[in-house]
């Protein structure tokens, strides 16, 4: 008998720790995520994006992705992740995953990519923001689109683009996504979640029916 309660009380020991270190660093991967999405919010594109890639690289280094392009001047990209892999590894959240990629060429920022998703069993859900310089008078400097499952009718996909000329409220809308989902007991559940201004602000909507 006393065996056994010396099995259990260890056995619940390590549970505590295992999700006392879990619960540390879940919360650590959230903040850091959200002192890189400010930092995506204060970014311009234009002279000297090159420079701004290598101060953000510098920060989050080690939330870096492994390229096996080089990096200078005339060509650069830098994609920086974060994901909630202790509440995936314990099975009590959904796989989520956010973050960027930046591209330079010759000295300029010209392309910022930001998403988050959602992995879950039926199907793979997002939300992406893509800021890019205007090519087209055609463009507008302003555009969501949202689409749900046919099946389901579930929020599935929200995609925004913007360009420079973008307004503040705007820009805002589009760089609001939810971090919590990071951290989140049992996760979040499909792309209103992930940026939800997108879908409560939303000026296109195309209705996706499933494949």
């Amino acid at each position: 008998m006393n065996t056994f309660k010396r099995i259990s009380a260890a056995v619940l020991t390590l549970v505590v720790v295992c999700g006392a270190i879990a619960g540390v660093a879940t919360i650590a991967t959230r903040r850091q995520a959200e002192a890189f999405l400010s930092e995506l919010r204060s970014t311009q594109l234009g002279a000297g994006g090159y420079e701004r890639v290598k101060e953000i690289a510098t920060r989050f280094r080690k939330d870096v992705a492994e390229s096996g392009g080089t990096c200078s001047q005339s060509d650069c990209t830098l994609t920086v992740s974060f994901e909630n892999t202790w509440l995936r590894r314990l099975h009590v959240a959904t796989w989520t995953k956010f973050g960027a990629t930046l591209l330079v060429r010759n000295g300029q920022l010209y392309h910022i990519s930001t998403g988050m998703t959602l992995y879950t069993r039926e199907r793979v859900i997002g939300a992406e923001t893509i800021l890019s310089e205007k090519t087209q008078s055609s463009v507008p400097t302003f555009r969501v689109i949202t689409k749900r499952w046919g099946g389901d009718n579930q929020p599935w996909q929200a995609i925004v683009e913007l360009t420079p000329q973008a307004t503040q409220r705007e820009r805002e809308t589009a760089f609001a996504f939810n971090l919590g989902c990071l951290d989140k007991l049992g996760g979040c559940k499909d792309s209103s979640d992930l940026l939800p201004p997108a879908w409560r602000d939303n000026q296109e909507h195309d209705a996706m029916r499933k494949p």
